[in-house]
Parts: C-alpha cells; structure tokens; sequence
C-alpha cells in the first residue's frame, strides 16, 4: 500500500519520489494499493509512475466519480467520510507512507492498531516525524524507515516475505 498528502498540502517536491515509489513497486511485481483518484496527490503520482513501468493499481477511492485513467481496479467507500483511512490499510500486507497529513496519520494509525507493518519514506510530513518511531506506549512495533523509493520497497517485500511481521 502506498499512502501520503493529497494536493492540498506542499506537495509539489516530492512529486517525483513518488512516481519513482510507483515505477519500483511495478518494477517488483507488487501491486499498488492506494486512494488514488483524481487531483494531484502523492498516492495518485505514485500510481503514475507504476503504470509508467506496467504496474497493476487498485483504488480505495471516495467516490466512483473520483476514478483516474491509472486505475485498473477499484473498490469505492462511497464518500463515507473516514472509511477509506479505514478500509485501505486493511487491503495491504505492508504499508509505505509517503509525507502526510491528517488523513495520513488516520491510516497509520489503523494500520498500526492492525499489525499492519508501515515504512516511513523521509519526505516530511508525518512519514517523516514518526520514521524511526513507536506510535504509543503499547510499543507493538517501531516505524520503519527508508531514504529512497527502493529502500523502501525492499524493505516491505522482506517483511511480505517473512510472513508480514516487523
């Protein structure tokens, strides 16, 4: 899964590592899970640059409406506000967070709630001031961390490959 700032944050310099994030997640053979839809967020850049390479995307959007040319596959939440932040960590074996705002952090934390392993990309937002981390005092697992889109995405595919634990 790849989460992170939608286009109403600055987003603007991290555009191009998200697109190398997509390309390298295609380049391996996994496929992208994100809320990518329409606008000019890092999820959908990402899903830019995996289809770029041949890659397979499927879409937690909001709405159907919401659907962009990258998608191949998707599974709306029909606007419910807060269900996609919910839905989308749940589809994923690992998580890579690119910056992030709010609805970031929301999947974070479902994701860390879930056991769900998440690696924190270094590109500002809450990917970085939790990279390295726990996300509470129950400790479950510190955030892994990744300075470039390969890093990262070698790092999930060892954790898919050792059964999905950190």
């Amino acid at each position: 899964g790849v989460i992170g700032s939608y286009s109403d944050l600055s987003i603007e310099q991290y555009k191009e590592l998200a697109r190398e994030l997509g390309r390298e997640i295609a380049r391996r053979g996994a496929v992208l899970v994100g809320g990518v839809e329409k606008g000019a967020g890092l999820v959908r850049e990402a899903a830019k640059g995996a289809k770029e390479e041949g890659g397979l995307v499927l879409s937690i959007p909001r709405k159907k409406v919401d659907l962009c040319e990258e998608v191949d596959v998707w599974v709306p939440t029909y606007g419910a506000i807060g269900l996609r932040e919910y839905v989308l960590p749940l589809a994923c074996d690992v998580i890579i967070a690119i910056n992030g705002g709010s609805g970031t952090l929301n999947e974070i934390s479902v994701a860390y709630q879930n056991n769900i392993p998440v690696i924190m990309l270094k590109s500002g937002g809450w990917s970085e001031r939790l990279a390295g981390t726990f996300l509470d005092e129950r400790r479950k697992y510190k955030f892994e961390v990744a300075s470039t889109p390969r890093e990262a995405v070698n790092k999930a595919l060892q954790i898919i490959n050792k059964g999905g634990s950190l």
